[in-house]
């Protein structure tokens, strides 16, 4: 195989990742390999270095649990539209109701997973925030350093004539 050949395959290879991505597929490790000709295991140890993030996919569980709260508002809606202002049955009330304790259990659920993912944020925060805690101790003992060095300073802190 010659270079062409192997330099036109590798390109339908990261065009036809390309399209996917833009058409709505997820930008899977994979995927984002393909579309830059590198291995998924380059990408994927440059995506742990840098600590990337990914988007949440159309099927996250928050994009689901909307659909569902949608589809049970849109059922308990129509009921109450079916009924015409009329008194409701039994049967529908009980429906209702068990709808109603879907949406509580849902809206519960919905909750926690704000509250874990707060949490999540924040140890990424804080996890950020020691970094940049102990950079700061470096640079100043660093430039500590260099003032004792250059004679800007004593080890005292006593300035020599300046």
């Amino acid at each position: 195989m010659g270079g062409d050949e192997a330099e036109a395959k590798t390109s339908d290879a990261a065009f036809a990742a390309m399209r996917a991505m833009h058409e709505g597929a997820p930008a899977t490790i994979e995927r984002l390999a393909a579309a830059i000709d590198r291995s998924a295991r380059v990408v994927r140890m440059r995506a742990d270095a840098e600590r990337w993030v990914a988007a949440e996919s159309e099927e996250s569980a928050t994009a689901r649990l909307k659909r569902a709260v949608e589809r049970v508002m849109r059922e308990v809606e129509a009921i109450g539209t079916e009924s015409g202002g009329q008194a409701l049955d039994k049967s529908r009330i009980d429906a209702v109701w068990s709808m109603i304790r879907t949406l509580e259990k849902v809206d519960a659920f919905a909750r926690e997973q704000a509250k874990e993912e707060q949490t999540g944020r924040d140890g990424e925060l804080a996890d950020i925030l020691d970094r940049i805690d102990r950079r700061i101790i470096e640079l100043a003992r660093g430039y500590a350093a260099w003032l004792v060095e250059t004679g800007a300073v004593t080890q005292r802190g006593v300035a020599h004539g300046r």
